[in-house]
């Protein structure tokens, strides 16, 4: 199975999850390439650099911090870009300084599901990990966990 993570993280951690959950699925003799979103920040505003391509991977973990209370905007921009042109699976991976999840979690994470499934997208899995919590490691581990789980449904 081809497994891509595309993400974009701007502190770190969303890729600090990502690599944590690269290195699970590595144990288990899968490949994984990890795509990050990249950006040119002109004049204080955030634009997508690069347009990976989905239709690459079999499977793939969209992953993305929340903020300003939503979806941040390189995210935003590459989803309005994106396409496939089949069907495929994924899941989310969104993290969040706040602690709870309806103070950007929740809504980034509709947000980038109603626009993946409108490019045919099929959801195996939602993860938020939020980063502030005193629990964030074992938030860590249950959204590899899920992930991790999710894959191996699909064989």
């Amino acid at each position: 199975m081809n497994i891509g993570f595309i993400y974009y993280s701007e502190t770190g951690h969303t890729l600090s999850v990502l690599e944590q959950l690269k290195n699970a699925l590595e144990k288990e003799g899968r490949n994984v390439r990890m795509v990050p979103l990249l950006c040119d920040n002109t004049k204080g505003v955030r634009h997508l650099g690069n347009r990976p391509d989905i239709a690459e991977f079999d499977f793939v973990v969209i992953a993305s911090p929340v903020q300003a209370f939503q979806l941040c905007q390189v995210m935003k921009e590459y989803l309005k870009v994106a396409f496939s042109t089949h069907q495929f699976k994924y899941a989310l991976l969104v993290t969040q300084q706040l602690k709870n999840a309806f103070w950007g979690g929740n809504s980034a994470i509709r947000r980038m599901r109603k626009d993946i499934d409108a490019m045919g997208g099929l959801c195996m899995a939602e993860t938020i990990v939020h980063w502030g919590a005193y629990d964030r490691d074992a938030q860590a581990k249950e959204a590899i966990e899920a992930i991790v789980d999710a894959i191996h449904e699909q064989e």
